[in-house]
């Protein structure tokens, strides 16, 4: 019997530690690798304090970390950082309790794009401190600059009101660029504010079928002058912005994304440069539909219901376009910018009444990366 028992209390006690490691127990503290954002974000609504975000390696999101992080005294907005860091566990499980900053790896600054974005801060718990007429501070810890927008967020913080600012933080450097949206509801807040964020675009010199059900046309616009342009598939277009044909324009927009990361609307900002895109050196392909036009007259044909007039005479495209046009065929057109109501078609690249026969068309051709069609 003893035997027996014996044996049955070795086995128990080879099992534990197996157990606990296969249940991904950590009894003590361990160093591990970890990765700090270029930001901090207000710890939650009721709090004035900022709050790291972090993340375990580059592949993974950035997460809020609300719990305790000491030692780290040397962190400066505007950069990435991959420290080393002892890590201590809640009894008895796997969630991290606290880190404790131990080395630096790395420190990385952010550029271009990456070094601007949007804080949502509850204004009523006393997370922004106004310094001076141009200088505030953020959750006891960081002043910027409010630049042009100081009347702005002090009228936000007079009323308490819930606000999303958004910054631009360079190599410690901290700059409100733009008070985007503010409302005294929660409620509100996330369905007034929610996902807002200022983007410089810049216009092509012409518009396409936007892809509706009901024929429309939409503006194209790129990030980057060496992006192709994107078709801004909104029925408003950027609200407070006329686009011109044969005009490119640099703009700053204030874009609302869904929580799905589609753009939902778009109000201008600022217009900046305009720069012509006539004659035949700034050729393009756009798409139309021809149950959307009507047949040609004297060697011209109106563009939905804009003001614009399609030049079909000069390369004796008439009854050609006619004829798709009374097929009511979508269409893929070569063209240029003759002037501010004139727009010449040089050539028919894709015709066809079938939607799906068209797209494989469109998708087939090269247009050195210049445009991309949803199709």
């Amino acid at each position: 019997m003893t035997s027996v028992l014996f044996r049955s209390l070795l086995v128990t006690s080879a099992l534990l530690p197996l157990s606990a490691c296969k249940l991904g127990i950590h009894n003590d503290d361990e160093t591990v690798t970890l990765q700090v954002d270029s930001y901090k974000q207000q710890c939650d609504d009721d709090s004035a304090n900022l709050c790291f975000r972090i993340r375990d390696d580059e592949n993974d999101d950035w997460r809020l970390w609300t719990g305790p992080f000491t030692e780290f005294d040397g962190y400066q907005w505007g950069y990435i950082y991959t420290l080393n860091v002892v890590v201590s566990y809640q009894s008895g499980g796997d969630a991290p309790e606290s880190y404790r900053y131990e080395s630096t790896v790395s420190r990385d600054s952010v550029t271009g794009n990456d070094q601007s974005f949007t804080l949502d801060l509850y204004t009523d718990t006393g997370i922004l401190a106004q310094i001076s007429t141009d200088t505030w501070n953020i959750g006891n810890e960081q002043d910027f600059s409010c630049a042009d927008d100081c009347d702005d967020i002090a009228a936000v913080v007079a009323e308490q009101q819930i606000g999303s600012f958004e910054f631009r933080a360079v190599e410690g450097e901290l700059t409100l660029t733009s008070v985007l949206c503010s409302t005294g509801d929660t409620d509100e807040f996330n369905d007034d504010c929610s996902g807002k964020s200022t983007e410089n675009w810049f216009t092509a010199q012409f518009l396409s079928d936007c892809g509706f059900t009901v024929p429309q046309l939409c503006l194209l616009y790129r990030v980057n002058e060496s992006d192709p342009f994107e078709l801004l598939q909104l029925e408003d277009g950027i609200e407070g912005f006329t686009p011109a044909w044969g005009s490119r324009e640099d703009i700053d927009v204030v874009r609302t994304i869904s929580g799905g990361g589609n753009i939902t609307a778009v109000e201008l900002d600022s217009e900046n440069t305009s720069s012509s895109a006539l004659g035949s050196a700034w050729s393009f392909l756009f798409i139309v539909r021809g149950e959307a036009l009507d047949s040609s007259s004297n060697g011209q044909i109106g563009l939905y219901d804009s003001n614009i007039t399609l030049d079909c005479a000069s390369f004796s495209l008439c009854d050609r376009l006619d004829n798709r046009i009374r097929d009511e065929e979508y269409l893929l057109l070569e063209a240029y910018v003759e002037s501010a109501d004139v727009t010449v078609i040089t050539g028919i690249v894709c015709d066809d009444s079938t939607y799906g026969v068209f797209a494989d068309c469109v998708a087939e051709q090269d247009t050195d990366d210049d445009f991309n069609w949803p199709i």
